[in-house]
């Protein structure tokens, strides 16, 4: 029976995925600023477990296009699933800013925990851009400003200030209230993150974990999968580990 624990580099690495659309609903870290995030259409996925172990789900995105240098894609959201019961996920399309202290950025090994969330929007040129340094405490923040001369409405811009230490913070893009991708922050780069809505990959394995920083490397097998104007879906992981996916 896989543990529900993180363990060894080896049993990180070693998991099964398919994919499907969905993630979870839990309670994310609190939103910093005054912006306020805009009301959005809430998304379903129904999990079900036809295996006989228990396993845990955990859900990601992988960007479309090219990417900013660097960028990794984080487990989303997780669940624990046991063997022959559903798991219930639900998200929306808000995004938001995120930053944490991570040390050097390594799929497979690190987590990235927000330290700081402030909403974003991608169609809006006054909320689509932000700035990342350090204070004059020395705390890292977010600073509401221009972060580029001519930002594109469809992406979201982090300005990281030349205060920012290098290889120390990570920045990057949430939806639903939990982290998406991430970048390590160095001092004075601008990152640009493209969302992708309407791609959602679905794994289940041991020890998998929200912000977990993926190797791709690890994933053997994914389905894509869009709801394509439906906002609720079931994802069943077989006996034999194939995947059925219907709305």
């Amino acid at each position: 029976m896989p543990s529900h624990h993180h363990g060894s580099e080896l049993s990180r690495r070693r998991f099964l995925v398919g994919s499907a659309a969905g993630a979870g609903a839990l309670a994310g870290p609190s939103l910093i600023g005054a912006r306020q995030a805009a009301a959005a259409t809430q998304y379903s996925l129904t999990v079900v477990n036809n295996t006989n172990e228990d396993w845990d789900f955990g859900l990601f995105q992988e960007p479309g296009g090219v990417g900013p240098t660097g960028l990794m894609p984080l487990v989303w959201l997780a669940k624990y699933v046991r063997a022959s019961t559903p798991g219930h996920f639900s998200w929306h399309l808000g995004y938001s800013f995120v930053w944490a202290q991570t040390g050097k950025l390594v799929p497979g090994l690190s987590t990235f925990t927000a330290r700081e969330r402030v909403a974003a929007d991608p169609a809006n040129l006054a909320q689509n851009q932000i700035r990342f340094g350090v204070n004059s405490t020395q705390w890292p923040r977010f600073l509401h400003g221009s972060a580029i001369s001519n930002p594109q409405q469809g992406s979201l811009y982090i300005r990281q200030l030349a205060s920012v230490p290098a290889d120390t913070l990570s920045v990057g893009i949430g939806q639903g209230g939990y982290p998406v991708f991430a970048v390590q922050a160095q001092p004075g780069r601008t990152t640009r993150f493209t969302p992708q809505n309407g791609r959602y990959i679905l794994a289940a394995g041991p020890n998998l974990a929200g912000g977990d920083v993926l190797d791709t490397e690890a994933i053997t097998s994914r389905v894509v999968i869009s709801y394509n104007g439906t906002f609720a879906m079931q994802a069943t992981l077989n006996a034999d580990h194939t995947w059925t996916v219907n709305d």
